[in-house]
């Protein structure tokens, strides 16, 4: 690159389950029905909003400074529909003459939307005026107040040229429950990873890790939120194991993907500040981290949760390093059996120990715990990676990699400043 891209900053606000617990009879549940989520009552817009009023509020930088705002999104409809991005940006007192835009990738929305802004920012080097130094980006999904099963269902169109071949592919379990048979993952390797998740996302709970990275909310009682409402605390694995244990399968009879295996629905926003060294400079700003490479591969849909392997190696390819250069992995852990499958690869193909490779995998706890709000978990794992590379000083190179709906797989390589 002619122009070195930074990331200034990234952030993202405190991720939600998208309901509660059952409610008990006593408080006239019945049995099924769960309390609503923190956020049930709040829109994707102000979401998104708290998200790029607080990237704005905590950087010295001008909103007249932005070249544009894009925005990840997977399901856009409703209120997060007609370019949500724009109508959060008028929301939030952005000028009107900053234009935006909503991009789809499916779980790796605004993954992809950090790429297109290093994009348009190289690209934007060649123009003779008006040249791009700064874009904001954005992620958002309120999975709580959209219908997940509607949104997946195939038009006839879609059916009779694709799905009907690759029946899997419509459902992300059973493409999980393909994997976890391939490589040889049991229910109870499942379960051990779950419990570890949440066992690591408490203790960084408790240890403060998450505080750099939330932009607290304010709930419409007054509430104010800045702390995930996800993880679980488990006083064993043999407490876990026997809660777990006593979970149906989720996709198929006979199945090993559980409801205890798998990302919960959940709601969130994410965002970052991308900027040019030329912008950086001119600022004085300090930035968190430099974006070195990044990819984005198709696979079989019928296996999408391999996708990061490769798109690993894509990135590593594109920026000349080895992965031993890697110090630390956000993988977004969609399935507990998607995220060993990847792990079990990764291993083999790059001739590495499966137990020291998952030392600096999801070190803080992965989306078992911490949710995944579809098109804002890629800027929101990013945002985690970035923070955690900071606080340990012997790592230089962080990755970010995602499975992606339909056969994708993105990834990105950032270096610590």
């Amino acid at each position: 690159m002619g122009e070195r891209i930074y990331i200034i900053d990234a952030a993202r606000i405190p991720a939600c389950k998208s309901s509660g617990d059952k409610i008990p009879p006593e408080e006239g549940g019945d049995g099924k029905k769960k309390y609503p989520g923190k956020y049930a009552s709040i829109s994707s817009i102000e979401l998104l909003v708290t998200i790029f009023k607080g990237l704005l509020e905590r950087n010295p930088v001008g909103k007249n400074d932005l070249a544009d705002i894009i925005t990840g999104c997977a399901l856009q409809d409703s209120d997060q529909g007609i370019n949500v991005c724009r109508i959060a940006a008028l929301t939030a007192k952005i000028p009107i003459q900053i234009p935006a835009a909503t991009i789809n990738r499916l779980c790796g929305s605004s993954l992809t939307a950090v790429m297109k802004a290093a994009e348009f920012i190289i690209a934007g080097q060649n123009f003779k005026d008006e040249i791009p130094s700064l874009v904001m980006v954005g992620g958002v999904e309120h999975m709580g107040n959209h219908d997940m099963i509607e949104a997946f269902l195939p038009t006839k169109y879609f059916y009779d040229n694709f799905a009907k071949d690759n029946i899997d592919a419509l459902s992300m379990g059973l493409t999980a429950e393909r994997l976890a048979e391939q490589y040889d993952i049991s229910r109870k390797d499942q379960e051990r990873f779950a419990y570890y998740s949440h066992l690591k996302a408490i203790n960084a709970q408790k240890e403060g890790k998450f505080k750099d990275e939330i932009i607290p909310i304010t709930l419409p009682g007054g509430e104010v939120l800045s702390e995930d409402i996800g993880p679980r605390f488990y006083s064993s694995e043999e407490e876990a194991f026997k809660l777990f244990s006593k979970i149906r399968p989720a996709f198929k009879n006979g199945g090993t993907v559980t409801a205890a295996t798998s990302a919960p629905y959940t709601d969130g926003a994410s965002g970052a500040l991308v900027a040019s060294e030329t912008y950086v400079k001119e600022k004085g700003l300090k930035p968190l981290a430099q974006i070195i490479s990044w990819a984005s591969i198709g696979v079989d849909p019928n296996i999408m949760g391999i996708g990061p392997v490769g798109a690993t190696k894509k990135a590593l390819n594109r920026a000349g390093l080895d992965f031993s250069n890697i110090g630390l992995i956000e993988l977004n852990e969609a399935f507990c059996a998607q995220s060993l499958a990847v792990i079990k690869q990764m291993s083999r193909d790059f001739n590495v120990n499966e137990e020291e490779l998952k030392k600096i995998i999801n070190v803080n706890g992965g989306a078992t715990a911490l949710g995944h709000p579809l098109g804002a978990t890629g800027a929101k794992l990013l945002s985690t990676l970035i923070f955690e590379m900071r606080k340990r000083p012997n790592i230089e190179y962080g990755l970010v990699t995602m499975c992606i709906g339909m056969g994708q797989g993105d990834a990105m390589i950032v270096k610590k400043i």
